[in-house]
């Protein structure tokens, strides 16, 4: 092999590695809630604020969510949406516990993390989708509190998220129509 082949391999192999160290430390650097409790968490969500590193979020129209525990430590959640003809559909979710609590898998195989909640006014979401990550705050109500607000900031900054792309969710109308499931 030409010294040139053996270069090129050696810096492939060095960017690969480093690559590799620096998804580990972004990974590594998310904080998960200290001693979650599910049966804490467990009630009604809104969405308040989210944030990608992909770019800004737009037109970001989300539902309240209600979660509760399930069996084997699952996150089960439960989300009603309105669809045309005034009807609202019910979509249920079974999340298992990843590898510890307050860490989440999602049917794609995605970690979900809650990195911070105080149980009865915020929960700070963190998602990577491998292609980008997503930062979520979520509140008991739909007016967040100036404190949950400013907690969310502070993740996003530390994070490592552009400030600028956050944004404001739109929630949309309860449903009041006949439920499909």
């Amino acid at each position: 092999m030409p010294p040139e082949a053996g270069t090129e391999m050696k810096l492939l192999l060095l960017t690969v590695g480093l690559g590799v160290l620096c998804f580990l430390q972004i990974t590594a650097e998310v904080p998960t809630q200290p001693d979650f409790d599910l049966q804490k968490f467990a009630g009604n969500w809104f969405p308040i604020s989210a944030v990608s590193d992909y770019g800004q979020v737009k037109d970001y129209t989300t539902y309240e969510i209600r979660f509760e525990p399930g069996e084997n430590k699952k996150l089960l959640g439960h989300i009603e949406f309105p669809i045309k003809d005034k009807k609202c559909r019910r979509k249920k979710f079974r999340l298992p516990q990843g590898a510890q609590p307050g860490q989440y898998m999602t049917p794609e195989k995605k970690l979900l993390q809650i990195v911070e909640t105080d149980y009865s006014t915020y929960v700070v979401f963190y998602r990577d989708n491998e292609e980008y990550r997503v930062l979520e705050l979520y509140a008991r109500t739909p007016e967040p509190t100036e404190a949950a607000s400013e907690k969310f900031k502070s993740h996003v900054a530390s994070l490592g998220f552009p400030v600028e792309n956050i944004a404001r969710t739109n929630l949309a109308a309860p449903c009041s129509e006949p439920k499909i499931t």
